[in-house]
């Protein structure tokens, strides 16, 4: 499976983390690939999402990296959720 890459968001030009294809090979399950960061991002973006800030505060007093981190989640979240119903229909 091809995954745009993050770090060049899929432009490739002078990327080292995708070698300037623009995309990641996943060549295993991606769930395998997320870690705890990862999994506490997405709740986070689901508590966002609620309405209910990770911190106390609002939105201009989260730090950058969550900010980055839910608008990452967000831009898939659609097709990741299309995928799970797919899944679930084959299973």
């Amino acid at each position: 499976m091809e995954l745009a890459c993050p770090e060049c968001r899929g432009n490739g030009r002078g990327c080292e983390a995708c070698e300037e294809r623009g995309f990641l090979l996943i060549d295993r399950c991606p769930m395998a690939c997320l870690d705890d960061a990862v999994w506490e991002a997405i709740d986070v973006a689901e508590w966002v999402r609620r309405g209910i800030p990770p911190a106390p505060g609002s939105y201009q007093e989260q730090t950058n990296c969550i900010l980055e981190a839910l608008q990452f989640i967000w831009s898939d979240q659609s097709r990741w959720k299309k995928d799970k119903k797919l899944i679930d229909l084959d299973g």
